[in-house]
């Protein structure tokens, strides 16, 4: 986290693997090399992390607040699960989240290059399938409420 920045720097993954019948939590570099980036981060989401790392050892994993163990990626969808549960919402995949930050971000005239390198796509192309659905939901809207449509 680069406070001074406002950015997040995305530099590793924690994922559980298979291995021999067995499975087992590994951290490692993400899937590709634009997975690794820097996100760029509201001033209040900024104020709101300088606080939960107050305290944590400087290499602590912002979740668990301990440097030895990241926090279990099931254990976080359940906890998601239950925040979604409070709220009254219906079950959702957290990776939602991200489909509603890329739209969201698009929707706000956020250029889609950025957009992908924010989300950590490979190829742009994967990012215009967001962009595709925001002017098909705005061509529909148009048609449905334009006096002359």
């Amino acid at each position: 986290i680069d406070f001074q920045n406002g950015t997040v720097r995305i530099e590793r993954a924690a994922q559980r693997i298979r291995q021999n019948g067995n499975t087992r939590l590994i951290v490692q570099t993400p899937k590709s090399e634009s997975s690794v980036r820097i996100v760029p981060l509201p001033e209040d989401m900024m104020i709101f992390l300088k606080k939960a790392v107050s305290g944590l050892p400087e290499n602590a994993y912002l979740l668990t607040g301990r440097s030895d163990k990241p926090m279990e990626p099931r254990n976080y969808q359940y906890y998601f699960e239950s925040v979604l549960r409070r709220c009254g919402l219906k079950k959702r995949c957290y990776h939602t989240l991200r489909h509603s930050y890329a739209t969201r971000c698009i929707e706000s005239g956020i250029d889609i290059k950025s957009v992908s390198e924010m989300l950590g796509h490979a190829d742009i192309s994967s990012t215009q399938i967001y962009a595709k659905m925001i002017k098909n939901q705005l061509s529909d809207t148009y048609n449905k409420f334009h006096p002359r449509a």
